[in-house]
């Protein structure tokens, strides 16, 4: 019986491990940004944004993860009230997938009008932008 539980215990925690660094989820992003080379930020939730709870959040880098550009930061505003998220998330981290990053810790907790924010870095020049797209949370 306990070598049983072990068993299914292992697999648990395997399968949880493995989907952390599964690819984003088949269908339409949540939002697209765009980086200051042209090339699209896919944002994903998990659940989907904006969903009222708390959420990771994918970043794919289309076109096979081929900007120099690398999303350093994740933030998310309501201007209307002068306020952001109740939770702080993490910044994003690279997955094995090229040009793929999580970030843990969104939420968008009240209904109205967010800005989303992504900070990137140049690999090269090592210069920050910060990119940003509305979203209505219903």
């Amino acid at each position: 019986m306990i070598k049983a539980q072990l068993c299914l215990l292992t697999l648990l925690v395997f399968a949880l491990s493995a989907g952390a660094y599964a690819a984003a989820p088949a269908g339409e992003p949540d939002l697209i940004l765009i980086l200051p080379d042209q090339v699209p930020l896919e944002v994903r939730g998990s659940p989907p944004l904006p969903a009222k709870k708390l959420s990771s959040v994918t970043l794919r880098v289309t076109q096979g993860g081929a900007s120099p550009w690398q999303p350093i930061a994740f933030d998310a505003e309501m201007p209307a009230h002068k306020h952001g998220m109740v939770v702080a998330p993490s910044s994003p981290r690279a997955l094995t997938e090229a040009g793929l990053y999580e970030v843990l810790g969104v939420k968008l907790h009240m209904v109205g009008a967010w800005e989303v924010k992504v900070k990137v870095k140049h690999a090269k020049s090592g210069e920050e932008q910060w990119i940003n797209r509305s979203l209505l949370v219903k």
